[in-house]
């Protein structure tokens, strides 16, 4: 088969963006770093002040995390009868994506598509691959939801009220939900409304791969999504799986909390941690900000504070807790981006 000039030089520009992305991506980790480097330096200070055998804890905890990511991608793929990725693989994965979507502002896309070209290069087809995002989607935002719903539960019970604040964040949340929901089915709720968006954004973007027209390619891509996305409504209650493989890398993260607590000398209950990462990963999200830096520690700062834990404590608490939801992605995530790459 030849092929055209103009796919040659389509080709050969994406081999140097492909060996561009690396230095960039390691030049925007080392700008964050140097940006947020007073934090660093704080963290460091309370690594002294806090009991080491609580912290190792919380790393633990923390691994569990990784642990629950990895197996939200194990579970749908064995969903979707797809075996050719192991565990530990899925784990680095996971880290990988989150790490792209901290350094790349992209709104969550950089690290599905990086995970959808990967799942690719292992002989899984386009439409399989991409239910595989699609369930990750769901069960993140339906578990996301429900957590949020306990954690006004607790909060009603605990102050006996819920702050304004708090229910218009869970308004806006579910607000954007909606939105982004009716945007997934405005692309793909249909299959021939799909394919002529689908086909249209492709032509924009690059009109062959391989001398493989972008309109065969996507007619490929729908029937197999189509056909599993009709097998799984049918069988709706297999996603219970990977949802609740992500409600546990949720309660996860409330635990780790609660443990960098325990490292300060201060037990508090457990439910204080969940509802602290609850809202603040939700201050996160609406906020629009790659890993949500400032408005996760603001609101989770203020969580804490409204719940009679001192200001100087919450802030203790935060950093901790904020090197190992955000930080311990960047060494991490470029190890394993460019392991897998």
């Amino acid at each position: 088969m030849i092929l055209s000039s103009e796919t040659l030089n389509n080709k050969s520009l994406k081999v140097s963006f492909k060996k561009l992305f690396f230095p960039i991506l390691l030049t925007v980790v080392v700008i964050t770093i140097l940006f947020k480097f007073s934090e660093l330096r704080a963290i460091a200070e309370l690594f002294k002040q806090a009991k080491w055998h609580w912290l190792l804890a919380a790393f633990g905890t923390q691994c569990l995390n990784f642990v629950c990511q990895g197996n939200v991608y194990n579970t749908s793929l064995k969903i979707l009868k797809i075996s050719k990725q192991s565990l530990v693989d899925l784990i680095q994965y996971g880290i990988t994506i989150l790490f792209l979507n901290f350094t790349i502002p992209s709104l969550g896309f950089a690290g599905n598509i990086w995970f959808l070209k990967k799942l690719k290069k292992q002989g899984i087809k386009e439409g399989k691959a991409l239910l595989v995002v699609v369930i990750e989607f769901l069960c993140f935002y339906a578990t996301f939801f429900l957590l949020l719903i306990l954690s006004l539960i607790y909060l009603f019970f605990k102050l006996g009220h819920v702050g304004y604040t708090q229910k218009i964040a869970v308004i806006g949340f579910a607000i954007i939900t909606c939105m982004v929901v009716f945007a997934v089915y405005f692309f793909v709720g249909k299959k021939k409304n799909a394919r002529k968006r689908l086909v249209w954004l492709a032509e924009k973007i690059d009109k062959t791969e391989d001398g493989v027209r972008q309109e065969d390619r996507i007619n490929e891509l729908l029937n197999d999504f189509y056909k599993d996305l009709a097998w799984l409504k049918e069988n709706k209650i297999k996603l219970l799986y990977p949802a609740s493989m992500q409600f546990l890398k949720f309660l996860s993260d409330g635990l780790t909390i609660f443990l960098i607590f325990l490292a300060f000398g201060s037990l508090v209950p457990i439910g204080l941690g969940i509802v602290a990462f609850a809202f603040g990963r939700l201050f996160g999200v609406l906020s629009f900000i790659p890993g949500g830096v400032g408005a996760f520690e603001a609101s989770m700062v203020l969580i804490f504070n409204s719940l009679g834990i001192s200001l100087e404590l919450a802030l203790s608490v935060m950093l901790i807790y904020r090197l190992f939801s955000f930080w311990i992605y960047f060494p991490l995530g470029l190890f394993f981006y460019k392991r897998l790459d």
